[in-house]
């Protein structure tokens, strides 16, 4: 993880140098009253002219405001619309509190949102091209170890099937083929998603300053942290398993055993156990994020994630929730025609090539625009955060203001 006085480089992402606000001084140090200078600054002289300072009393025994200045409570710095000499802000003002596709300030759930589509929009070779590039590779190489091993599996447990007609035995086979390729399948896609993770977090970080990076760009800063995004995907999810895997087991003697009580306490466990998974996946949700950004090894950036995630849980819990019901309704309106003519196809010619295909493009196609939403949500939200939490947006307003090199 990047050291607390570690340089958060040119983008600002790194974690916010200490001390911050509401940090314990050092020992020994000396504290300063509020109010009083500093012990390293020389005391400020009063003004001259015998002018009272702010807060003090005059000589009638109140502070009067000098001519041109706003009364206590009101705020005039300027001329004010409808009044002479009141101009709009430059453009370039309104663009420096907005330079990308989000303004730099905390957001709300329509700013994250539009945010997620905006981003996809402007940079769609970037956001889709090279999401569908590494998906589709990782996805074919494991559908075709799949496909390849299939005869191997027919040859080893074949005799299994001997007893059964012809057609129950064609259909057996034709269910186990589509059950290995779709193994496969699920494979390269939890492969292909730490990585594409990673893609995504670079182009949000570049998206969100005004940038627009190609796809060159974004997959030279990605690579360095693939094996570091692959760890993090696979221990957030052996964690999920174990959360889930201690009431199965439970579960599972008790059926063995004929256990009445040790069954009822499995179904229980199993039941805290969703709540609990969905708890620790959010949780963990933006460690991506923090690997590619931050440059974190796996455990500190699984931990940091949950130290970001814990002040704002049910926030980043329902936006996440209502961006999985938007990939869900999107994947079934790209899934359903293409599996409905894949299930025509094997039916009538029984030809599984085919129905392989089509399967493998409708996972391919739904599981790119999925991923490249729902990880564009998670990004934006791993900003708000930050920005919540510890002012990202003063180091993302300079570093956005800043020549890109």
């Amino acid at each position: 993880m990047t050291s607390p006085d570690a340089d958060p480089g040119p983008h600002g992402w790194g974690e916010p140098p200490a001390p911050q606000y509401g940090q314990r001084v050092p020992p020994g140090a000396p504290v300063p009253v509020y109010g009083q200078p500093a012990a390293d600054q020389p005391p400020v002289a009063p003004p001259a002219g015998g002018q009272p300072q702010y807060g003090q009393y005059g000589p009638t025994g109140y502070h009067q405001p000098q001519y041109g200045q706003s009364q206590y409570g009101q705020a005039q710095y300027g001329p004010q619309p409808g009044q002479p000499g009141y101009a709009p802000q430059p453009a370039a003002a309104l663009r420096a509190a907005r330079p990308g596709v989000i303004p730099l300030r905390p957001l709300s759930l329509g700013e994250i949102f539009d945010g997620a589509f905006n981003a996809v929009r402007r940079n769609v070779k970037v956001m889709l091209g090279l999401t569908l590039a590494v998906v589709g590779v990782c996805v074919v190489v494991f559908t075709l170890l799949a496909a390849a091993v299939t005869p191997w599996l027919d040859a080893r447990f074949g005799s299994l099937t001997t007893d059964l007609d012809d057609s129950s035995e064609l259909t057996l086979g034709f269910t186990g083929a589509v059950l290995t390729t779709s193994l496969g399948t699920e494979i390269g896609m939890l492969l292909a998603g730490a990585v594409v993770t990673g893609i995504l977090v670079v182009a949000i970080s570049e998206v969100v300053l005004g940038a627009r990076p190609s796809a060159r760009d974004v997959w030279t800063r990605t690579r360095r942290r693939v094996w570091a995004l692959i760890g993090v995907s696979l221990l957030s999810g052996l964690i999920a398993l174990v959360v889930v895997g201690v009431p199965v087991t439970v579960l599972v003697l008790g059926i063995w055993q004929e256990s009445a009580v040790t069954i009822v306490v499995g179904v229980l466990l199993l039941l805290l156990s969703i709540p609990a998974v969905v708890w620790v996946s959010v949780s963990l949700s933006f460690a991506p994020a923090v690997v590619v950004l931050e440059e974190s090894r796996v455990l500190p950036a699984l931990r940091r994630s949950w130290r970001l995630v814990r002040s704002s849980f049910w926030r980043v819990l329902g936006i996440t929730l209502l961006a999985v019901i938007i990939v869900a309704v999107v994947q079934q309106i790209i899934g359903v025609p293409i599996g409905v003519i894949a299930g025509i196809v094997g039916a009538t010619s029984g030809n599984d090539v085919v129905v392989i295909v089509l399967s493998t493009l409708s996972s391919i196609l739904g599981y790119t625009i999925g991923i490249a939403f729902s990880a564009t949500v998670t990004s934006l939200l791993y900003i708000d955060v930050r920005m919540r939490r510890e002012g990202l947006d003063v180091q993302l307003a300079a570093a956005a203001s800043a020549p890109r090199r």
